[in-house]
């Protein structure tokens, strides 16, 4: 870094990066999903740069912008590619007010690829059914039924066990450490009763936390006979609300 010379007004690349992140970690946590979000796409920003021997802010200049978000939207989906130019026109926007650069305005005409619109598919009750009969074992059939039948995010299932039934509703802590208790239907109510439910059972590291735990799914998925691209827990949530909606079932508050 010592190597080169900056001229006046200007900032080294990777340094005011990482100023940014600082900012970012102080507002959202060290541990929030956006901080570490923000972290992997800056990391490749940097790496892209790097390899183009781009060493200060002003050296990206709207040329460079022009060609980083061309490649960013050609090797990547158009939601990704738009997270990542978006951050680094977030990026800019700050260093520009924060080292009074105003003149440097790299990614203010750079827009990001059109989302094209589409409906999201969901599993319907049938075929969920057929997906948890293909599960490995009744631990990963549970956790999936937590999410299909009660709505539940992957992150709220793994923090499920004996405590979270209260009063014959699961006691969840979701996001922004909100509390709500969601009821326990029939079809849920026969899941959790096959199983010895234990503090712990469903490990993040396990059952949400690597490649291995989608894949496993996947294989389930394609036991039941249905299309696996697209499987992964969310969309377990998704169809609880889809076949809700179809259903016209009125869901009782969860205050």
């Amino acid at each position: 870094e010592n190597m080169f010379r900056i001229k006046e007004n200007d900032r080294p690349l990777k340094e005011t990066a990482e100023k940014f992140m600082d900012t970012v970690c102080s507002e959202k946590g060290p541990n929030s999903a956006t901080y570490r979000a923000y972290r992997v796409i800056m990391g490749s920003w940097l790496s892209w740069c790097d390899r183009k021997q781009i060493r200060t802010l002003r050296a990206f200049s709207r040329e460079m912008a022009v060609g980083y978000a061309n490649e960013v939207s050609s090797g990547y989906s158009p939601k990704t590619a738009r997270e990542r130019i978006r951050l680094l026109g977030q990026f800019s926007e700050w260093a520009s007010e924060t080292f009074d650069m105003e003149d440097w305005k790299p990614m203010k005409t750079v827009r990001p690829p059109k989302l094209v619109k589409r409906e999201k598919a969901f599993w319907t009750p049938t075929q969920i059914d057929a997906i948890l009969n293909n599960a490995p074992n009744p631990e990963f059939r549970l956790f999936w039924a937590l999410m299909a039948f009660a709505g539940l995010r992957h992150a709220e299932a793994c923090t499920f066990g004996p405590s979270s039934i209260v009063d014959g509703r699961i006691r969840v802590v979701g996001k922004g450490n909100k509390e709500a208790f969601l009821p326990i239907g029939e079809r849920l109510q026969k899941e959790i009763d096959s199983v010895e439910i234990r503090d712990g059972m469903f490990r993040p590291s396990r059952f949400s936390g690597s490649n291995r735990c989608i894949d496993i799914l996947r294989e389930a998925v394609e036991k039941a006979g249905l299309d696996s691209s697209d499987a992964n827990n969310h969309k377990f949530r998704h169809s609880f609300a889809s076949n809700l909606l179809r259903a016209k079932v009125t869901v009782p508050s969860t205050a």
